[in-house]
């Protein structure tokens, strides 16, 4: 009967068994609990599912990265020499202000962490990196959101030839 709509019908009073009926009224069966510690009947094995063919989630992240790099691309990145003045410090207020974020203690050791791992970053790259990264997803997202964004464009330029200067 399993996966079958079926009615159950019993006496308040005398629970020791159950009567099981069609969903006609016709009388299908006589049902007891199962005993305690009782080895359960044997359930049949769930359909297999078909292995999934596409990532989803990777093509989302190349395409946020993609269009990251797009909206970069005007920039020469050589051209953005790393500011004394725009320290850590700076780089927690920018970074919070453009995500709209409020930091809590723990927020704050992560993004000190980023500019330790990443820095020295030059502003116009923070900016870019979460205005970005709000233009898609908004402020107020988890501060991550625009630490990737900011990462992207630091490996881009990182990993991006010198450009050579032309006469």
């Amino acid at each position: 009967l399993r996966g079958r709509r079926v009615q159950v019908r019993y006496d308040p009073a005398e629970l020791a068994s159950v009567l099981v009926f069609s969903p006609e009224g016709e009388r299908l069966q006589r049902a007891f609990p199962q005993p305690l510690n009782a080895t359960p009947e044997p359930h049949p094995a769930p359909p297999e599912r078909p292995a999934q063919s596409v990532d989803y989630l990777a093509l989302l992240r190349e395409d946020y990265d993609r269009k990251l790099l797009a909206h970069a691309r005007p920039l020469a990145y050589c051209a953005l020499p790393a500011d004394a003045a725009f320290g850590p410090e700076a780089f927690l207020q920018t970074f919070f202000a453009l995500a709209g974020l409020t930091p809590t203690a723990n927020e704050e050791r992560e993004v000190r962490t980023f500019w330790t791992s990443f820095g020295p970053i030059p502003e116009a790259l923070v900016r870019i990196g979460c205005e970005h990264a709000v233009r898609l997803h908004g402020r107020g997202r988890h501060r991550r959101v625009y630490l990737h964004a900011i990462r992207t464009l630091v490996l881009a330029h990182r990993q991006s030839p010198p450009r050579k200067e032309t006469p």
